[in-house]
């Protein structure tokens, strides 16, 4: 069990999923003053970030990709750029050499290539590796770290042993998903399903009979969403576990899982699936969007044959975490409405100062 008078860091705190491990944290009795806040340095220097980590001395480290769920932002790989010069690498390699015990890596979906059985397993991570032509900088970077963590869990030495581990989360969405109040909404960093929702809010406080959405590029017909503070909490507890007791649920779920080519996985994944384990459509999701704010207006249906969006579905297999005794909590209608409901709310405190 981990200590609340432990040091913590979380490598973006102002991420969505950022501040829903500091609401989790605090609900499970860690001191706010105990959780390193900002400034933070950059973690794309190895030097300053372990001269931070050394004055900190953190003994869990939550460390969120860079490029966690951004739908805006998804560059082709180029031929002489490095995974390992990226701020996620630097910061778990900087967490091994200060000593840190405890650290786990969050990434998102994109690190399982395309196209892969749904919903997808663990171990098709390492049975179907990518084409790189098809590849992102994100995913190549998400798994590189994946592979990282594993492979610094099981370093060499008599002294204790870091305990790094993975999770690959679905799309998250929740409330307070900007990190700075007063910054304009365009500019500011967003999920798909926020995405959606400023669209239709927009709408509807325009009084607009009829809207077409907009979609980024690449969205997938369907997809696996979780709430922020349901995914937080699952993080937490991963964390907590005994690794003896992750290692034997990954070990009973990779045991007969066979690759395309015919090879046989028998070690457990060294990362774990964090989702809702049920795909929803886009259509659904748009209508329930469009009630949780109150959207009443026509919207342009959509077609597979849409430009913004792919014939795919993306959805991840969540048996190894129910097996391990946890499942979500929020639904998508009560998640949507709370996520409205903020994002309404934050909309107008920022017009309002403005006005002021």
């Amino acid at each position: 069990m981990i200590h609340c008078a432990e040091q913590i860091l979380i490598s973006r705190p102002d991420h969505l999923l950022g501040r829903a491990l500091q609401r989790q944290l605090l609900h499970l009795g860690h001191p706010a003053s105990h959780i390193i806040g900002a400034p933070l340095p950059d973690f794309h220097n190895l030097a300053e970030t372990r001269a931070f980590l050394e004055a900190h001395r953190p003994e869990q480290v939550y460390v969120i990709a860079q490029d966690l769920n951004n739908h805006h932002s998804q560059p082709k790989i180029c031929d002489n750029w490095l995974p390992d010069a990226s701020a996620d690498a630097t910061l778990i390699r900087a967490a091994y050499l200060c000593g840190v015990r405890r650290l786990i890596y969050v990434a998102d979906s994109r690190v399982y290539p395309a196209p892969a059985p749904q919903p997808v397993a663990e171990w098709f991570l390492c049975a179907a590796p990518a084409s790189p032509q098809a590849d992102s900088q994100a995913a190549r970077v998400q798994r590189h770290c994946l592979r990282l963590c594993d492979s610094l869990s099981h370093g060499e030495g008599s002294g204790p042993r870091a305990d790094f581990r993975g999770a690959v989360v679905s799309e998250v969405y929740g409330p307070l998903g900007r990190g700075d109040g007063h910054r304009p909404l365009a500019t500011a960093p967003m999920g798909l399903v926020e995405h959606l929702l400023r669209q239709l809010l927009q709408a509807e406080d325009m009084a607009e009979n009829r809207l077409q959405l907009q979609l980024p590029p690449g969205t997938p017909m369907a997809l696996d969403l979780l709430f922020a503070d349901d995914a937080a909490e699952a993080l937490v507890y991963l964390l907590e576990l005994p690794r003896q007791s992750l290692t034997a649920a990954g070990r009973t779920n990779g045991t007969n899982a066979t690759t395309n080519a015919g090879a046989t996985i028998t070690t457990g994944p060294c990362h774990t699936n964090v989702g809702s384990g049920v795909a929803t459509h886009m259509e659904r999701l748009i209508r329930q969007a469009a009630l949780a704010v109150g959207y009443f207006g026509l919207l342009d249906p959509l077609t597979h044959s849409s430009p913004e969006l792919a014939a795919t579905s993306r959805c991840l297999c969540t048996r190894r975490l129910r097996d391990l005794s946890w499942e979500p909590l929020i639904d998508l209608e009560c998640g949507l409405e709370l996520t409205g409901m903020d994002l309404r709310l934050r909309t107008r405190r920022r017009d309002r100062g403005a006005v002021h």
